[in-house]
């Protein structure tokens, strides 16, 4: 099973990934950077899509019927990265966005999940956790303005993909609790 994760930087995505896979032995991580990679100013569109088209192909060939492949990051990011940072539809750099998406399913080079799982957070606790980690200077896209991350999102999951399932986990929660809300949503998955 394919399962990306998505959500605003510091949602906790990885922490919840890594408690996963310490409970279920069968997972598979797929990184959405290397960890050691602290040079967001380095972070272009064409970086994020060459990441997302490795992560796609590697989570495919990793996946069997007895394991979770869990991607941190996936395409869905991008979009919603680039929809940030252009800040308009209309904007030319964001429709040739839109276009790599379209041609990349189209053409089998980014592939559809079996499932999302999708960490939501308010504004204040993304600024307030993005400020603890001091992990994004100011002029960063995300820190800049994540209710419209938070909006795209949403839109994302209703209106292009909205044959795939997603999990909503409440990113305020306990880990623990996270936990439980994505393993009780993966039975749900799993009996549909």
């Amino acid at each position: 099973m394919i399962i990306y994760f998505e959500g605003l930087s510091c949602s906790g995505k990885s922490s919840l990934i890594k408690l996963f896979s310490e409970q279920n032995k069968n997972s598979i991580i797929i990184s959405e950077l290397p960890h050691d990679f602290n040079d967001h100013e380095k972070i272009t569109t064409n970086f994020c899509r060459l990441n997302d088209q490795r992560k796609c192909a590697q989570a495919k060939q990793s996946s069997t019927k007895d394991n979770f492949v869990l991607v941190d990051r996936s395409y869905v990011s991008t979009l919603a990265y680039e929809f940030i940072q252009w800040g308009s539809r209309t904007n030319s750099q964001y429709i040739k966005t839109l276009r790599w998406y379209y041609k990349g399913i189209a053409t089998k080079g980014l592939n559809y999940p079996d499932l999302y799982v999708y960490i939501e957070i308010d504004k204040k606790t993304a600024l307030k956790r993005s400020k603890i980690s001091n992990r994004f200077t100011l002029k960063f896209a995300w820190y800049i303005n994540p209710q419209l991350g938070i909006e795209f999102y949403g839109a994302f999951f209703k209106f292009f993909e909205p044959h795939i399932p997603v999990i909503i986990i409440d990113g305020s929660q306990d880990q623990n609790d996270q936990l439980e809300t994505l393993q009780k949503g993966l039975q749900k998955f799993s009996n549909a």
